[in-house]
């Protein structure tokens, strides 16, 4: 068996296995929140909060659509499952490419699909992990990149950073990563190849046309129900987003203006923050790898720094600003997304350790110990209770409302209210809106002359509804 075949076959292998592991395990109901949406609009063809997330909604509507089994829910979080084992594959390799040994690539490639972090993203869908995935093997081809020269490997590097950024943007932290592996071969980068390179990197940005075109197409044939109440513009979710059909909605989806996230992307450039930052990454981390493994890293590190600057100077370059990130941007949930990328250098740094003089054997021990009390000790305890079912609060609201009712929500359960009313189509004619239920009493009177009901959701954790006749004030 040739070495390249036989780096195929461990690729695949460890593929298939984390696959198996977490196939095992995937919830069949929708989630809430973010998950919930990331359930909904890839199926309906949808547009999504911003960034709108065009691969991962398109890639996610082939997957669902061609799988022939299993509730929407699963189908998606099967999709995330397989982005995350494609991804720990993607670790493999990275980590033979860079420390040149199978077996502690291996083992070190468990350690990440295994660690507590990946292992629970793994199971809810997401759009961050396919960029995460799209962003690992980008790093792949930016060291390969630094040592060979080969200008096919700087076009796939950027292919794969363009694509990972129409899925999510938190892969823009590739670039530096790109620009450094281009400084490694400066001789080699031409006019010529420099050029082709950006054109990898801009195409897969075709794929946000899909927003204004699905926006039009979704306005045209009235599939979003929210549009018949008089706050549409506030309240749609799922189907059509800040209407990025038109140039301001399209500038407020994309560049996300109305979250700030142009502000935190400055923000983010700020080398002062990094002690803060790093503080808030350990802290991360340590829940995803036992210390031990992070020791490893720190070894593969120093040897790395001593003998190989190449891959280390592109890795760390990659992490930095995801890193740096997680300070500014504290308000997302699910700030344990936005890890993917450092933890699986982290992963590949801890193989890398096998290069120390007399280390190797210690090293790969190591490894498959911590390796094997992740598979042991780290599997996901899936949360029970209402906040996890988001199937019985669709139950709860299609028992106590009527048919033609709007229902408003928060956005935690009006994502899990839009899967029943456009996925399972259980729910009616009702129509969800996400909204502040302290807003003016004037616009409760607006909504009673589009429908006769009108009812407030209460947080999910109660399951409750309150039914407001039409003419009584609001609360």
């Amino acid at each position: 068996m040739t070495e390249r075949r036989r780096t195929f076959v461990l690729a695949a292998t460890i593929f298939a296995v984390a696959l198996a592991v977490y196939g095992s395990m995937l919830p069949a109901g929708v989630g809430i929140g973010d998950e919930a949406e990331a359930q909904t609009v890839p199926y309906i063809l949808g547009i999504a909060h911003p960034t709108g997330f065009p691969a991962y909604t398109l890639a996610g509507w082939v997957f669902s659509h061609a799988l022939p089994f299993g509730t929407v829910a699963w189908r998606l979080n099967a999709f995330v499952a397989v982005c995350t084992a494609l991804g720990t594959a993607g670790v493999f390799l990275l980590a033979e490419a860079v420390a040149g040994g199978a077996a502690a690539a291996a083992l070190a490639a468990a350690t990440f699909a295994f660690g507590a972090t990946v292992w629970n993203g793994a199971l809810h869908a997401n759009a961050q992990v396919l960029a995460g995935t799209c962003s690992v093997y980008a790093l792949l081809a930016c060291v390969l990149f630094a040592r060979s020269g080969n200008p096919r490997t700087l076009l796939a590097a950027c292919a794969l950073c363009g694509l990972g950024i129409a899925t999510h943007p938190s892969a823009i932290w590739i670039v530096p990563a790109v620009v450094v592996a281009s400084f490694w071969q400066r001789r080699a980068v031409t006019r010529g190849s420099l050029g082709f390179a950006l054109i990898a990197f801009t195409i897969p940005f075709v794929l946000y046309a899909y927003l204004p075109v699905r926006s039009a197409i979704v306005a045209a044939r009235g599939l979003d129900p929210a549009a018949a109440t008089p706050i549409f513009a506030r309240g749609s979710i799922d189907w059509d987003t800040n209407a990025p059909r038109t140039p301001a909605g399209f500038l407020d989806e994309v560049l996300a203006r109305k979250q700030g996230a142009g502000h935190a992307l400055l923000r983010t450039a700020d080398l002062r923050a990094l002690p803060e930052a790093a503080l808030l990454w350990f802290n991360m981390a340590s829940a995803q790898y036992p210390i031990w493994l992070l020791l490893l890293a720190a070894a593969g590190t120093l040897t790395l720094a001593r003998h190989d600057l190449r891959p280390l100077s592109i890795l760390a370059v990659g992490a930095l600003g995801g890193v740096l990130f997680l300070r500014v941007y504290r308000m997302d949930a699910h700030l344990d997304r936005y890890v993917f990328v450092s933890f699986a250098v982290v992963a590949v740094l801890a193989a890398a350790s096998v290069r120390l003089p007399r280390m190797r054997l210690i090293a790969i021990l190591a490894l498959a110990v911590l390796a094997g009390l992740e598979l042991a000790q780290d599997r996901p305890r899936l949360p029970l209770g209402p906040r996890a079912d988001g199937d019985s609060l669709i139950a709860a609201v299609r028992g106590a409302t009527p048919d033609r009712a709007i229902v408003i929500a928060s956005w935690d359960d009006a994502t899990v209210l839009g899967y029943g009313a456009f996925v399972e189509r259980a729910l009616g004619s009702r129509i969800i809106i996400t909204a502040w239920f302290g807003m003016p009493a004037g616009a409760y009177e607006r909504w009673e002359a589009a429908r006769p009901l009108l009812l407030r959701l209460s947080p999910v954790e109660a399951h409750q509804v309150w039914y407001m006749p039409p003419g009584a004030p609001a609360p």
